[in-house]
């Protein structure tokens, strides 16, 4: 539970790995650096100092990551600061982040100053959501975040660059980030990095060529190389299904080889997969911008 009117602390922390401990101590480090004068622990193989007299004193329990940062997280409900862990990366079936899940519940049921914050694929947090072991998640209220505002891009870019770029070519960038975060970052970015006074079309075109790339690169083929083989059939008759830019649902199915049930269940798990979105009776669209452009030109090939 988190509290108005209190100093709010974050943690930041990639899973680059399956083993949960590193991150867990640096989060353990990262508290003891962060909120002022913080008790010291001796766990999860970090030396520390001994406990400081601040008139606290923690309850006798086992060692471990869970009550560790219990116990930090109750010395930071006594100083009036909240507590926010970011982990980006979540990886699938990782029972490391189940351990960190269960942790976490525990916490919240204790009311503690804490939320967590997780970024990843989609097939991953669909996987985290759907765990038949660990509920809470999906029982939590859910926050769908939605698309960038448009004219919030427009006005962003206008700020960073000003009459470096002239309103047309500005327009132009936020046109080509259809409201998608990652490449509104991205163009941004890219022009950014060029460090001109002033700005032409053959810049703005170069820069959204780079940052579509790196879009493919960075998160259309670990989508794609998250499927399963039947999910990836699905995705590559799909090009084939499409007419006057919509995916024919019933050409989809013939093309795919499958009965009404099976490729039924794929359009869901594509669907849940942000990959796939309904665009009326009979038709689907992919609900990621330039994934059509990726599957034709690196994906078909």
């Amino acid at each position: 539970m988190l509290f108005l009117n209190r100093s709010i602390t974050v943690f930041s922390y990639p899973i680059t790995a399956s083993e949960i401990n590193d991150m867990l101590a640096e989060i353990v480090a990262g508290m003891q650096r962060k909120i002022p004068r913080s008790p010291k622990i001796k766990s999860l193989g970090i030396k520390l100092p001994s406990i400081f007299d601040l008139n606290y004193e923690f309850p006798k329990k086992s060692s471990s990551f869970r009550y560790d940062i219990e116990d930090m997280l109750v010395f930071a409900n006594t100083q009036k600061i909240n507590v926010i862990i970011a982990i980006d990366e979540v990886q699938k079936h990782s029972e490391a982040l189940r351990d960190y899940v269960a942790a976490y519940q525990q916490w919240k049921m204790q009311k503690l100053p804490v939320a967590t914050l997780m970024a990843g694929l989609p097939s991953a947090i669909n996987d985290m959501l759907n765990d038949d072991v660990l509920t809470f998640f999906k029982r939590a209220n859910q926050v769908h975040i939605s698309a960038l505002n448009a004219q919030d891009i427009l006005i962003n870019y206008q700020q960073v660059f000003g009459d470096r770029i002239d309103f047309r070519l500005i327009n132009d960038m936020a046109e080509h980030t259809f409201n998608y975060a990652f490449l509104f970052q991205l163009i941004g970015f890219n022009i950014w990095l060029m460090n001109k006074e002033k700005y032409i079309q053959d810049d703005i075109d170069t820069a959204i060529e780079v940052s579509k790339s790196r879009l493919f690169k960075e998160v259309y083929e670990p989508m794609i190389n998250d499927l399963s083989k039947n999910d990836q059939l699905v995705i590559k008759s799909s090009v084939a299904a499409i007419e006057d830019h919509m995916i024919v649902y019933a050409r989809l199915k013939e093309l795919a080889g499958m009965t009404d049930n099976s490729i039924s269940t794929y359009r869901i798990r594509l669907i849940n997969a942000e990959m796939f979105s309904v665009a009326g009776h009979g038709l689907l669209k992919y609900k990621q911008p330039y994934f059509r452009e990726f599957l034709e030109k690196y994906y078909m090939n």
